[in-house]
């Protein structure tokens, strides 16, 4: 049998049924773009763990990239496709098809140093969630129209003046005062929020696999969690129901029956990409209202231009300044979902250091005091 006959049946009779459908279709994905052609004609049983060194050290530093990207693939990739691999073999020790996993005998490639990561400071998250209420204009050219006569008929240039909808303030809210991921944000509905004790329960996510929107459990078991909100984002949240209670009722039968809190026009659950889309558009606009404003100072416009994060930049942010606030690792940790404290650690060590310096400057006041 060859590696690529038993990656058939591995990934019907194991990966289908045991992995998640996000991580069974990556791994399609990975090893049909970087496997199959290069190893998959080898005999399962005669692969050398130098072959497989080969391959890995070959998709890290040669040109294999599908994109318009020239390079190799970034090192946690070809860890993925390590993982997959060792995961094949140890599947087909069990099965009893060969006798050794080739993949423990090799080395993955190192992981490479992390970018830092990028969030709003206090002020500019406090100019962010003003940004939201900020009215902005759309100027449109005269035109002509049809009536439901089918006379055609004149308008004369206008401008309107638009907010951001309700559904996506909530959104943005709950990102910043819960820490929450995307995809479980997402997958909210409106019994998931214990509106007496201002709580958020969290135990799904949405992801995006084989081109379909699918609600899915939890990353982890530690993901699973309930979060205490602010009054006002539990406010909010109920001006969205009653918002969403009134567009069923107007829209009857083609309203989709759901409850989540985030949906279409229609009802549907909102695409996953199209927060980080009102995002940026948010960031634009508030940017070039500032740029624009000639009342301001270039010291001033400075102070209130925002950086361009990553929507995920949100749940650093909310991290970040709770780190800032003293708040103990541990309780942050359980707030993000981590799976182990250590975790929270590790990513937040800048808003850490923050805190030893001013440690430090405490304990010479204190000193200096006495």
């Amino acid at each position: 049998m060859t590696l690529h006959e038993y990656s058939i049946k591995w990934f019907k009779e194991y990966a289908k049924e045991q992995l998640s459908p996000g991580t069974y279709f990556y791994y399609q994905d990975m090893y049909n773009a970087y496997v199959k052609d290069e190893i998959g004609h080898y005999k399962l049983s005669g692969l050398k763990p130098l072959r497989i060194q080969e391959l890995l050290n070959h998709l890290k530093n040669d040109d294999v990239r599908r994109d318009s990207k020239d390079g190799g693939l970034s090192s946690s990739t070809v860890k993925k496709i390590y993982a997959m691999l060792s995961k094949m073999y140890s599947c087909a020790v069990n099965w009893q098809i060969v006798n050794d996993n080739p993949c423990r005998k090799i080395q993955p490639p190192k992981a490479e140093k992390k970018q830092n990561i990028s969030y709003f400071t206090p002020e500019q998250a406090l100019i962010f969630l003003n940004a939201i209420d900020e009215g902005y204009t759309t100027k449109y050219k005269s035109h002509t129209r049809i009536d439901d006569t089918g006379k055609k008929y004149h308008v004369p240039k206008y401008t309107e003046t638009h907010y951001v909808p309700l559904q996506f303030k909530v959104f943005f809210h709950i990102a910043l005062y819960s820490g929450m991921r995307k995809g479980e944000i997402l997958a909210l509905t409106f019994d998931d929020i214990d509106f007496k004790k201002q709580s958020i329960t969290i135990n799904k996510s949405v992801s995006y696999v084989n081109h379909e929107l699918i609600v899915k459990e939890t990353k982890t078991k530690t993901s699973n969690r309930d979060i205490t909100v602010p009054c006002h984002v539990i406010e909010l949240i109920k001006e969205l129901k009653r918002e969403k209670a009134k567009k069923q009722f107007e829209l009857g039968t083609y309203w989709t029956n759901t409850k989540h809190l985030f949906t279409t026009n229609k009802g549907h659950l909102m695409n996953n990409t199209t927060p980080y889309q009102v995002f940026k558009k948010i960031i634009k606009r508030h940017n070039e209202r500032i740029s624009a404003d000639e009342t301001l100072t270039d010291t001033q416009k400075q102070a209130l231009l925002l950086p361009e994060i990553p929507l995920h930049g949100l749940r650093h942010t909310s991290a970040t300044l709770l780190i800032a606030k003293s708040i103990d690792p541990k309780t942050v940790s359980a707030r993000l979902g981590h799976a182990q404290t250590s975790t929270t650690l590790n990513i937040y060590a800048h808003a850490l250091k923050s805190l030893d310096e001013t440690a430090s400057n405490a304990l010479e006041d204190i000193l200096q005091a006495k």
